[in-house]
């Protein structure tokens, strides 16, 4: 209930910033194309996932999967596609 909360308020914040998505593409980040897209939250988290596998993460591993809040994915966006 808290990350819905939370997401909620978020998906607000967007709106009023002038967002145009509605709230199930802007929740899955449709349209999150490369890591310049990414939020600083996610940006953090692929700093410090390339500081571990010590090679830079391709743009196609900055777009969110489903699986974000199983935790199998960085923080805030980003899968993780380390091959």
């Amino acid at each position: 209930m808290g990350t819905a909360a939370t997401d909620l308020v978020w998906y607000v914040r967007y709106r009023r910033g002038g967002g145009q998505q509605g709230i199930v593409a802007w929740e899955l980040g449709e349209d999150v194309r490369k890591w310049d897209d990414v939020s600083a939250p996610g940006q953090v988290g692929k700093r410090l996932l390339e500081g571990f596998v010590q090679r830079e993460l391709p743009d196609s591993a900055a777009r969110p999967s489903a699986s974000r809040e199983s935790g199998r994915s960085l923080p805030s966006g980003g899968r993780v596609m380390v091959s």
